[in-house]
């Protein structure tokens, strides 16, 4: 008999991270954040599909794989920008964002997401953010890239 776990997003505490100076003008770059990887620290079953994996990015929807995440710095607002396979929703997600250290939080209708950021660089921004689900915690790594 497989435990199934489904995991929906309840952020918890911080994570511990290094004390990290955050490069704006990389974390805004305007060609936007791709994603590249998600894994969790524990086997989950994002899709309900009865699979528990800790490969989170096979699990995830087709429509969520080729959003782009746009940060803009002057306006303080981040969105992600539908991909070509979400054309039955070509709505953006948009957000306010703040950055304190290595934490980047985007906040919508009243709702935080805390990504903790990793690294960071000209090319590539890894972050973990931790959520809660039926009583376990599970730490996600989401790997971005341009």
């Amino acid at each position: 008999m497989v435990n199934k776990t489904t995991v929906k997003a309840k952020p918890t505490a911080s994570i511990n991270t290094k004390n990290t100076k955050i490069n704006l003008d990389y974390l805004t770059d305007p060609r936007g954040w791709r994603l590249i990887n998600v894994t969790s620290s524990k086997p989950c079953d994002i899709n309900n599909d009865g699979i528990l994996t800790t490969d989170t990015k096979s699990e995830m929807p087709l429509c969520m794989l080729d959003d782009t995440l746009f940060i803009k710095k002057e306006t303080h607002i981040a969105f992600y920008k539908r991909g070509i396979n979400c054309c039955d929703d070509p709505t953006d997600n948009t957000y306010n964002w703040t950055l304190k250290e290595t934490i980047f939080t985007m906040s919508q209708g009243g709702i935080d997401d805390a990504l903790h950021i990793q690294s960071l660089n000209g090319t590539e921004m890894t972050v973990t953010t931790n959520m809660e689900a039926q009583g376990e915690i599970y730490r996600f790594t989401v790997v971005f890239g341009h």
